[in-house]
This record gives C-alpha cells, sequence and structure tokens, in this order.
C-alpha cells in the first residue's frame, strides 16, 4: 500500500500547481491542504482533500496496483453557494482524466476520475460546503 500521507501531499501539491484554481482562491496562503487540518488560522475560500479508501487490485503485472476513492472539499463564507460550487467545479476540472508521477516516492496516479459532484449545502449561517468524488488508478513505479 502506498501512505495516505504521501497520497495527500501528492493530490494537493496537484492542486495547488493549477493557477486557475488557486486564482479562485482569494487568500494569499492558499488554503489547499488535507481535510484534518487543524491550523491557527483558517481563511475562506478553503480546499480540502479528504482520502476515503486505498485497496490493493490484484492484476497480473510486475507494478502493484491500487484503487484510491478521495473527494475534495470546498468551502465558501460567501452569501451564496456559488463560491463553493464553482471552485468545486474548477477541482473537478484539474483532476478528472488526470495521470501524474511522483518520481520520487515511486507511484503513479495512472488514471483519476470523477465520480460526482455534490452541490454546496449551508453548514452553519454563513459557511458552505461542495464536494468532489473521484477514484484513482495507482501503480508502484
Amino acid at each position: 500500500m502506498i501512505s495516505n500521507a504521501l497520497l495527500q501531499k501528492s493530490l494537493i501539491a496537484k492542486l495547488k500547481a493549477d493557477t486557475a484554481l488557486v486564482a479562485l482562491l482569494s487568500s494569499s496562503d492558499v488554503e489547499i491542504r488535507e481535510q484534518q487540518w487543524q491550523g491557527r488560522a483558517f481563511t475562506y475560500p478553503a480546499v480540502r482533500v479528504n482520502l476515503l479508501q486505498q485497496l490493493p487490485m490484484f492484476i497480473m503485472d510486475p507494478c502493484q496496483w491500487f484503487s484510491l476513492t478521495f473527494s475534495v472539499f470546498t468551502l465558501s463564507e460567501d452569501r451564496s453557494s456559488f463560491e463553493a460550487d464553482n471552485i468545486a467545479s474548477a477541482v473537478n476540472d484539474v483532476l478528472h482524466e488526470s495521470a501524474w508521477s511522483e518520481a520520487i516516492d515511486g507511484y503513479r496516479f495512472h488514471k483519476c476520475r470523477s465520480i460526482g459532484l455534490n452541490s454546496a449545502i449551508r453548514l452553519s449561517e454563513r459557511i458552505w460546503r461542495a464536494e468532489a468524488f473521484f477514484n484513482a488508478r495507482l501503480h508502484t513505479l
């Protein structure tokens, strides 16, 4: 299995590298982090990567294959749900049908696919959360 910490690091780096997505996040400190991040300062809008399940795939191949299901939360403090939904769509644009390698850590995101978007819901009086779901196939290099 691939370390969940490495997978989160890779997904966060992939999202932070996309200039169109980063432009939607108005903070000078880009709020793209792991879902469980507990910092002292939290600004909106924000993006959080949430790993759900990693499973081995039994394929006859010299590489080890894995399936990863994860979601990405987008959070907004706007008056309407539009900003959270718009950022979730941008996250979907970055990750759907993408592939990339982490040569240093020895694995490759072979194919990442969107498996759905949930429209933003109100979490509190001023906070909206949308969620994008993904499934990825990974293999060791």
